[in-house]
Formats: structure tokens, sequence, C-alpha cells
């Protein structure tokens, strides 16, 4: 802001106890905004009354300085934005004014006039009796309230003091979305982690996939694909890939881990490991608010994956960060969905068959045949048509030229022979 004087800065840092401190500086010259955070910087010119004097107003006004959030009244008075409030802690508050940006001076004593839901010193809840984590779990303080990150320890429960694992068994047609945030609250992840336990005896199924596109185009892909893991990742900059383990598509469990820490990610399936220097001046992700677990929507247009079908196997101890995703999918959180033609099956069942739903009159597989003189088909299906045709090909006798179908009739199976000079051949079995 600027006032009557001329430059106003304000410069104060922000930090939660289980994260690295930032510092903040905001300086304002004219109609020009620096804005810093650490080591990165951004200036925009605001357009507007800049260039008259004082904005155009001949009288001096109070300017007011609002920290953490608007106060009640502004909220009254239809001042909106769609961010929230912040939550931590803030220290160190420096408001600098002068006339010119070499003129700065610190406005001492700095005393706030108001305050609301301010409390003084950095409160952790996790160093109060509120903590009721169970003991190997990490608690982690939302000044509010606590939550507990029960990653590593066999555990679920809201206080990680469940001795269980939700399991979720696919089957192919179907896959789990978790959304991460409202659009309203993006934020940019320095420290990410992303954590499954797989087993399947199939190959060439996706494992998990987020994008975003508001800094870069950015993705992190996992698949299971010629028996090992794959794993892709852009975080704008330079393609990073890390292929792990082998023989994973013998029914066992494996545990795959990806992990994002500033400037590296270490990507882990049991006792293999690749870390990755990520390239670039891009180190933070920004995922869109949907991400997938165990396949999702429109694969073949999902970059980084080395396959576009869905998972079919058995998935437990599913993280994203702290939140475990098949506990709160089981719980009924709003912000996780199944997806997919089949109930749920919170149970491990090992997979036999993967079915195929055909959802419209059209869909139809086409399958080029080898050996022209033999066909050995057989399959188990139902629908809710009492006419249907479930298999075709054309052929060719010693009669001339004509083709083939079976499907169900009312209660029997049907098969004809239809030949040119319309010679049928009904056979029901």
């Amino acid at each position: 802001m600027q006032s009557d004087d001329g430059i106003t800065c304000c410069f104060f840092f922000f930090f939660y106890p289980d994260f690295p401190k930032n510092q903040v500086r905001i300086d304002v010259h004219g109609a020009r905004l620096i804005a810093r955070v650490d080591n990165h910087k951004e200036e925009v010119y605001l357009k507007g009354l800049n260039h008259e004097t004082n904005y155009g107003v001949s009288i001096n006004l109070m300017s007011v300085v609002l920290v953490g959030g608007l106060s009640s009244e502004e909220k009254l008075h239809g001042v909106k934005y769609i961010i929230e409030s912040f939550v931590g802690c803030i220290r160190n508050v420096v408001l600098s004014s002068g006339k010119a940006a070499s003129d700065l001076l610190p406005i001492t004593p700095l005393i706030a006039t108001k305050h609301e839901n301010v409390k003084e010193g950095c409160r952790n809840m996790c160093h109060t009796r509120q903590n009721l984590c169970f003991k190997g779990s990490r608690c982690i303080n939302h000044y509010y309230d606590i939550s507990c990150d029960c990653f590593g320890t066999k555990y679920e429960g809201e206080h990680c003091d469940i001795y269980t694992a939700t399991v979720l068994t696919l089957r192919g047609s179907s896959y789990v979305s978790y959304r991460i945030y409202d659009w309203k609250d993006r934020i940019h992840s320095s420290v990410t982690r992303i954590s499954m336990m797989f087993k399947t005896n199939y190959d060439d199924s996706a494992l998990f996939y987020a994008s975003g596109e508001s800094l870069k185009p950015q993705y992190i892909a996992a698949s299971v694909k010629n028996h090992s893991a794959y794993i892709e990742m852009d975080f704008g900059d330079g393609v990073m890939t890390a292929v792990l383990g082998q023989d994973l598509t013998k029914h066992y469990w494996h545990n795959l881990t990806i992990f994002h820490d500033r400037n590296q990610v270490t990507a882990i399936l049991d006792d293999h490991l690749k870390i990755m220097e990520i390239p670039g001046e891009v180190h933070n992700l920004l995922f869109d608010p949907e991400i997938y677990f165990g396949g999702g929507p429109n694969l073949s247009k999902r970059k980084g994956l080395a396959s576009n079908n869905n998972f079919v196997g058995s998935l437990k101890y599913v993280f994203y960060n702290d939140i475990s995703v098949l506990f709160e999918l089981k719980k009924g959180n709003p912000k996780v969905h199944y997806i997919g033609v089949l109930e749920e099956e919170f149970t491990e069942a090992e997979v036999n068959v993967i079915p195929i739903t055909f959802s419209y009159a059209k869909s139809h597989i086409w399958w080029p045949m080898s050996n022209v003189h033999t066909l050995d088909l057989k399959f188990d299906f139902k629908s809710s048509k009492a006419t249907a045709v479930l298999a075709y090909s054309e052929v060719k006798t010693i009669e001339g030229l004509g083709f083939w179908e079976v499907g169900p009739c009312l209660i029997q199976i049907k098969f004809v022979i239809f030949q040119k000079g319309s010679h049928i051949h009904p056979h029901r079995p």
C-alpha cells in the first residue's frame, strides 16, 4: 500500500513447526509492487490512479494493514477473497515507511490496534493432552487441532490405534480418486509423499497418476510394466524415470513410495531405491485437485503412464502425504471416491477373471483369427437384454460366402449361419 508519506513495506516471517520457515517481503513503489518469498521475486504494475498525487485524494487517510487475514469489519463491508485466512505462526513483523525505497524506516513501536482469535506464542497442540496419537505415529499440529499420520506403522484410525489395514481389490474396471484440495486453496508443494502396497497377478496396469498445468505441465505417474514398477515424472523442465524391481506379478505384496523433498525425488520399491535430482528451477509441485490410484479416466491421454489399463489386484496402506486414502474411502470421506461398474470390494481377493463391460450398442472387440479352419470360443456373460449378438464372423463354405452369429434369444442360446441365397442353419443348444 502507499500512504501519504510515500512508500510502505511489510516484512515478516511465517512458519509451521514441522516445515521450513519462509521469509516474505512486500514493497510498493507507486504502482509497482515487488513481492519476495525467500529467494523468489515477482514484480507487477498496478493500473490505477498512481500518476495522481496520493491517488487523487487531497486529504490524509488512515492506512490499515491486516496481517493473517481480514477482520470481521472488512468482511461485513463486502471485502471478500477466495482464500482462507492464514493459520499458523507469524513473527518478526516489520512495517517500514518512507518517501522512497532508500528512505524506508521501520515504524516503532509497532503495536496492533486490534486482533481477533490471536494468542501469544506459537502453540503446538502436539505438546498438549489433545495429542492421542498412538506410539510410532506422527502428530501433525494444525494449531486449532491435531491429526495423526499413520504412515509406516501398520495401524489405522483417527489416532493410529487400530491394528489393521483397509484392503481394496480392483478388477480392472474401477479406480480411486482423491481430491487433495479445492480450487480456491491451490498451493505449491515442496514436499510430497505418495505410498501404497499392491499385489497383482497381471502385468501392464496403472498404479498412480497426478498432474497439473499451472506452473508448467507437471505429472507423476507409476505403472506396472514388464513385471517392474515404471515411474515417470516431470516437474516442468525435464523427464525423470525409474524402473524398480522385477517379478512384481507373482501375487506378493510390494511396497512403493515416491518421496519428493524440495529439489530431489526418491523412489523406493521394497528394498530397491533410486534418488533423482529435479532438473531446472521449478522444484515445487502444483497438481490439479483430483489424483488417481489404481487407474483413472482417459488413461491413454495421460502423459507418463506406461499402461492404459486400470490396475487388477489388491491395494492397502495407500497414502497421499499423511492421508490414508483407503481408510478415508471406507469411512465415507466425500473427498475420496470409488469409481467403477462393480461394487467396492474391501477385502483381499485373488482375481482370476477380468470382466469386460460393453457399455453401448456399438461397443465391440475386433479379434483377428490366424486359423481359418477351427474356432474355439468360451466365455461367461450377463445382460439385461433378452436378445443380443455375442459373437459374429464372416465365413466361407463350399456353398459360398456368409456369416455366423451367436447370442441369447429369450431363454436359449442361438447359433445361426447365414449364407447368400437365404440358406439358414439355426442351432439352439
